[in-house]
C-alpha cells in the first residue's frame, strides 16, 4: 500500500499522514483497504475497457455481429474434437431481404432505434 501512499490507513491513528509508528497496524482494517483498492482498480479497468469497446471492437466481434445480420450459423474446427460454433440468428426475424431494408435497418440501429 506505500506505493498508492495509503501505508497509514490500516492504523489506529486517524491522522492518515502520520510518519512515525506510534499506532500498530491494523490487520483486518489492512486486508479491507487493500481489498477496496483492488476492487476500485478493477472497475477502473472495466470501465475504460467498456469505453473503448464500442470504438475499437474484436474482429470475432464484428464477424459473430456479420453472423447475426445476415443470419448464418458457423462450426468452426481448431482441433479434431474442439470447435465453435456461432448461432447466427438475425434481430429482424427474417434472412432474406432486400438491400434497401437491410441498409434502413442498419441505419436505425446505429442511431439507436432498433
Amino acid at each position: 500500500m506505500e506505493g498508492f501512499g495509503l501505508k497509514y490507513w490500516s492504523t489506529h491513528d486517524p491522522n492518515l499522514t502520520r510518519s512515525d509508528l506510534s499506532s500498530p497496524e491494523n490487520y483486518p482494517l489492512n486486508f479491507f483497504v487493500t481489498a477496496i483498492v483492488i476492487y476500485a482498480i478493477g472497475v477502473i479497468q472495466y470501465a475504460i475497457k467498456y469505453m473503448f469497446k464500442f470504438k475499437f471492437p474484436l474482429k470475432y466481434e464484428e464477424f459473430v455481429d456479420l453472423c447475426s445480420i445476415v443470419n448464418i450459423s458457423v462450426l468452426m474446427f481448431d482441433e479434431t474434437f474442439h470447435g465453435y460454433y456461432i448461432h447466427g440468428r438475425s434481430p429482424y426475424g427474417q434472412a432474406e431481404t432486400s438491400a434497401r431494408n437491410l441498409r434502413l435497418a442498419l441505419e436505425s440501429e446505429s442511431k439507436g432505434k432498433a
